[in-house]
This record gives structure tokens, C-alpha cells and sequence, in this order.
């Protein structure tokens, strides 16, 4: 028998123990009930039973039951439909097929320029930058397809052929070469993108696949874009900087290894440590969307010392900026510097500023003994970041690690087996068998008394 409950705002509802037909379970289903008198509730408990009991036992309602669901308001009667109890009426049912019918009628009619708008929409949070980015893609997806083409005719041969099209034929900017193709990184990250706005249409139930879920979007890297800038070239570079700003500007990016112009503009005196210079507090807008991101502690070494002082010391009064010039995004710091370059006798590196940093942090790396994960936190992003897109090998590093590897098979060269049986060679092994071990702890260095730790042992490498 079905149970009555009073609930905490006064109305009531039914608690009945349904049974499933084909394993015989029993389950209790508590059905609320819209507002009525105490006679009509009990009422309600007893039909509700009833249609619970021939519903088990596969028998339709009676004629009393029947005439009782009639005079029930809609709200009930949905209630019941949906806990299985109670049949969908045939114009309700037709009503929703009709429904249903018109909305995937609506969503077959949406084209690549409606997904995009909802796209962006949805990305509307993102940095101007980034939805500039987002926007190339659309305009490639456009010329490709067509503005109006519809979403659900595009299958996974027409996303594979767009990406050939990307890699072969989409550059219309290089003017100067008249290089229609793009890089694999570039044609690579499109593809990425690509694939986030129809995912967008799987969320919105419009498609049910991803054409572009099996097309490669590998992250490549143009290893012939990457540049290590030495220590000398850089200081031929600023002995042809027309002021100290940009003698600041060039030694952040290359001593420091901040961002430019995203980071370097943002640095403030109040974030300098002007008394000791060991530290600046670094705001990045790149990676303050993650929590915890939106700056970074970065150690002041050596040049960048300097040039930090002498910036200082020129500052005028109440100063707020470090680099106080180039405070409008629209101005250009890339022509400057590439006469700042071609003056000192160099001829401009690709990607003038990142591998500027990049070269900092190939430093930083070498000087540590391989410490990423803590140059990684000083630079602002992952070790996998830094090893897959910053970590370079130059010609030094080459010439130094063979000259390791040469000095470290010299100094366990034994001779030959001949050498080794001579009484010579038994009478060394003996003394040095003999010799007393020298009391110490290893992993640190011991110097006029004073310990010195693997942490200051580092930051005096770098100083």
C-alpha cells in the first residue's frame, strides 16, 4: 500500500514500492504532488498504487484509473509518465516527435559562418590575441568551404583535404617570396583549432563526430627558426643601443629571459629589488588565466644587474615603469632593434625577441648542471615546454660536452691487459689501495670553515 509523507513546505507526496517486469527488483519511487485537499490526496496515494501495481503485472489502467488521470493537472501526469507508470498520450507524444523532428531539422542548417559566431561567443574570455588567432582559422575554414557550406556535409576526407590545402596553398601574405605554403607548426596548430570549433558542434548536439578528430595535428618546431644569441653578440648589441632603455629592454629578454613586450612592459620598480638586486617579481599576461601564474620570482644575474642600476639611477622621481618608452601597443619594437643588430655588425635572427629568451634560458640550464624543473619555474612555463621549445645546443655546449666525455674516458683508461700485470701497475694499485680516505660529507664543498650549499653554489655560477 502506498504511503502518505507531508513535506517541509506542506505539500505531500506518495511513497510506492515499484517493481522492475523482467528482474523483479523492488524500488521505492516518492512522487510528489502539486497542491490539493488532504480526501484528494488519499485518493491520489490509492490510484497511484493501483497504477503501480497493474503496470507490473503488464495490465492497462482501469476505467476509474483512467478517469481519474483525466482530471489530473499536467505537472502529475508528466511526474507519472516519467517514473514509467503512465503512457504517453498519442498527441503528446506526436507533439514532441514534431519537435524533435524541427530541431535536428534547425541544427542540419547551421554553416561553418553560424559555428563560428557561436565559437567565438563561447570564447569571448579569451585575450584579444588569442581570438585574433581563433579568427585566422575561421577565415581559412571560410575560404576553404565557403561561408554557407553546412556543418554536417563536411566529413573526415574534406578535413583532411583542407589541411593539405593549409600545408600547400592557404599563405596569401608572403608577398616577398611568393611562399604559398605554411610552416607544419602553423599547419599544425590551425588543425588543433580547428578541431576545438566543431568539437563546439558536438556540444551543441549538432554533430555526433569530429571530421577533424583523425586529422594529425602535430606541434612541430622549426628547428631552422631557433637561434642561440651569445653572450658576446649581445653585448656588441647593446654598445649600439641608442639609450638605457633599451639597454634594460634588450638585457630583460636576454639575462632575465622575460616575454616581450608582454612582461618587460608590465615590470614595475616596486617589483625590483633596488637594494640587493637578487630578485624581480615577473606579472605574465600569459599565464595568469592559471590560478596561481600570474607572476613569478626571477633571479637578477649579472649584465642584467647593471643595466637594472643604471635604469635606476636615471629613473626620474616616483618612477612607476622600469622601461617607461613603448608604453603604446602600436608602436614597433622589432624595426629598432633590427637596426640596433645590423649596426653592431650582425644580421637579425629570426624571431628577434623569443630567441633572446630562449637563449637566457639555455643558459640558466647549462649553469644549473641540468636543473630545468627550477629554470622551468624562473622562466614561467613547464620542463616539457622548455626542453620541446627552448632548450637549445650551440656550438660551446657541443665543443664542452665532447671535451667532457674525452677527459672522463682519459682519466679511467686502465692500458692494456699487459700494462695492467706489470709490476709497476701492481705496486700503484697497492699504494692507492693503501691510501687513507679523507674525512668529508659528501655533495658539499668545504671552504675556510664554511659549508657552502648546491643552491648558493649555483646563484655564484650565475652571478
Amino acid at each position: 500500500m502506498a504511503s502518505i509523507r507531508t513535506e517541509a513546505n506542506g505539500r505531500s507526496s506518495v511513497l510506492v514500492i515499484q517493481r522492475d517486469r523482467k528482474t523483479g527488483k523492488k524500488r521505492r519511487r516518492t512522487i510528489r504532488l502539486p497542491e490539493m485537499k488532504s480526501r484528494a490526496v488519499e485518493d491520489a496515494a490509492e490510484r497511484i498504487q493501483e497504477l503501480v501495481d497493474r503496470y507490473h503485472d503488464g495490465e492497462t489502467p482501469s476505467k476509474a484509473a483512467r478517469h481519474w488521470l483525466d482530471g489530473q493537472p499536467d505537472v502529475l501526469r508528466d511526474r507519472l509518465e516519467r517514473f514509467g507508470i503512465v503512457e504517453m498520450s498519442a498527441e503528446k507524444r506526436d507533439a514532441i516527435e514534431a519537435a524533435e523532428q524541427g530541431q535536428r531539422e534547425e541544427t542540419n542548417n547551421i554553416t561553418i559562418q553560424q559555428l563560428a559566431k557561436r565559437f567565438l561567443d563561447l570564447k569571448s574570455n579569451q585575450k584579444k590575441s588569442t581570438i585574433l588567432t581563433f579568427e585566422n582559422v575561421i577565415a581559412n575554414l571560410k575560404t576553404h568551404f565557403g561561408s554557407n557550406r553546412l556543418i554536417h556535409t563536411i566529413t573526415p576526407f574534406d578535413a583532411e583535404k583542407f589541411a593539405t590545402w593549409l600545408a600547400t596553398k592557404s599563405n596569401r601574405r608572403d608577398t616577398a617570396q611568393k611562399r604559398k605554403s605554411l610552416s607544419k607548426a602553423t599547419v599544425g596548430k590551425r588543425i588543433g583549432i580547428a578541431r576545438q570549433i566543431f568539437k563546439t558542434a558536438i556540444k551543441m548536439k549538432v554533430l555526433t563526430e569530429n571530421p577533424f578528430a583523425e586529422v594529425k595535428a602535430a606541434n612541430a618546431i622549426n628547428r631552422d627558426r631557433q637561434v642561440y644569441v651569445s653572450v658576446e653578440d649581445i653585448n656588441l648589441c647593446l654598445e649600439q643601443a641608442p639609450g638605457q632603455q633599451w639597454r634594460t629592454i634588450i638585457a630583460l629578454c636576454r639575462f632575465g629571459g622575460l616575454r616581450n613586450p608582454s612582461e618587460v612592459l608590465r615590470l614595475r620598480w616596486i617589483d625590483v629589488d633596488t637594494v640587493n638586486y637578487e630578485w624581480m617579481i615577473v606579472h605574465s599576461p600569459k599565464t595568469e588565466h592559471h590560478e596561481g601564474k600570474e607572476s613569478r620570482r626571477v633571479p637578477i644575474f649579472g649584465q642584467l644587474q647593471k643595466e637594472l642600476e643604471a635604469s635606476w639611477d636615471a629613473a626620474e622621481e616616483g618612477a612607476e615603469w622600469v622601461v617607461s618608452e613603448y608604453r603604446c601597443p602600436s608602436q614597433n619594437m622589432r624595426t629598432t632593434f633590427q637596426r640596433i643588430i645590423k649596426n653592431a655588425g650582425l644580421a637579425p635572427w629570426p624571431k628577434l625577441f623569443q630567441n633572446l629568451r630562449a637563449s637566457a634560458e639555455t643558459d640558466f640550464i647549462r649553469a644549473t648542471g641540468g636543473m630545468t624543473k627550477l629554470v622551468a619555474e624562473w622562466m614561467g612555463h613547464s620542463p616539457r615546454i622548455s626542453l620541446v621549445h627552448y632548450d637549445m645546443t650551440h656550438k660551446a655546449a657541443q665543443e664542452g660536452a665532447i671535451a667532457s666525455v674525452k677527459a672522463f674516458f682519459a682519466a679511467h683508461d686502465t692500458g692494456t691487459a699487459m700494462d695492467r700485470n706489470s709490476p709497476q701497475a701492481t705496486e700503484t694499485e697497492s699504494a692507492t689501495c693503501e691510501k687513507p680516505r679523507k674525512h668529508g660529507v659528501s655533495g658539499q664543498n668545504h671552504r675556510g670553515g664554511r659549508t657552502r650549499t648546491r643552491d648558493q653554489g649555483i646563484m655564484s655560477s650565475l652571478l
